[in-house]
């Protein structure tokens, strides 16, 4: 099983799949991008070969097309992870079509039936493909361009830094200054500078480590009073950071 998980990407989604229905994946940890151009799909699957699909057949071309386009993935590229979604059919006999004539091995996708019955059908799906691996929560390496960054007050000391890596739950970052600071320690109201976003929550120091012999990380496990307010907008975050980095790696 893969450790870190897969990507999941929805291919000409939807309104109702680009809102509330990955807010709900999201929700769940999961690891979702959008991708408006059906033939970058190959390029995608062989640097990520574990990557789900789910390609809207109502949309970009015509289904007889997505038949074509479907059996040349299958064939070109084996055990390649395909799902479909779709409005308009709700045929027992056409779906069957796509999943046993046409071999789609992640399911067909109704979205007719609702966003709440769509959504627990993908989870199901993506359940059964173990698509979290061996992780809880969703974890994103920042980098520079992400403009991320911290601060609080300790004492009479204002402290800055700078986040490594953030999920939900907890990040771990490099300080300006740590005199002072202790395993198991509260730091009151802590501010969190996600791009535009701006998230406070208290956090507790959970440990540090030394990397090439002098910098220290710490990390810590935010502590918020509104803790599904503070993992909206630390998903939120991390969501159209990893999609800018996706469409930035595949020049989407």
């Amino acid at each position: 099983m893969d450790f870190l998980g897969k990507k999941i990407v929805f291919v000409n989604p939807p309104d109702l799949v680009k809102g509330p229905i990955m807010e709900i994946l999201a929700d769940e940890e999961v690891e979702v991008y959008i991708l408006m151009n059906h033939l970058k799909v190959p390029e995608i699957a062989a640097k990520y070969p574990d990557t789900i699909f789910f390609l809207n057949i109502d949309a970009a071309q015509s289904e007889e097309e997505w038949q074509i386009f479907i059996e040349k993935m299958n064939s070109q590229i084996p055990g390649i992870q395909l799902g479909v979604m779709s409005f308009k059919i709700t045929d027992q006999q056409q779906m069957q079509y796509y999943l046993l004539d046409l071999g789609i091995s992640c399911g067909f996708i109704q979205l007719k039936q609702g966003t709440k019955a769509a959504a627990d059908m993908m989870m199901k799906v993506l359940r059964a493909n173990e698509v979290k691996g061996r992780r809880k929560y969703l974890r994103y390496q920042c980098s520079e361009e992400d403009r991320v960054s911290l601060n609080f007050s300790l004492s009479d000391l204002q402290i800055d830094g700078t986040i490594l890596d953030i999920s939900s739950v907890g990040m771990s970052c490099l300080l300006s200054a740590h005199q002072g600071i202790v395993k198991n320690q509260l730091i009151r109201d802590m501010q969190l500078r996600l791009r535009a976003s701006i998230a406070n929550t208290d956090a507790i120091l959970m440990g540090t480590r030394v990397i090439e012999g002098e910098q220290t990380i710490y990390v810590f496990l935010f502590k918020a009073d509104d803790p599904v307010k503070m993992k909206e907008k630390v998903r939120s975050f991390i969501f159209t950071a990893s999609q800018k980095s996706f469409n930035r790696e595949f020049s989407l």
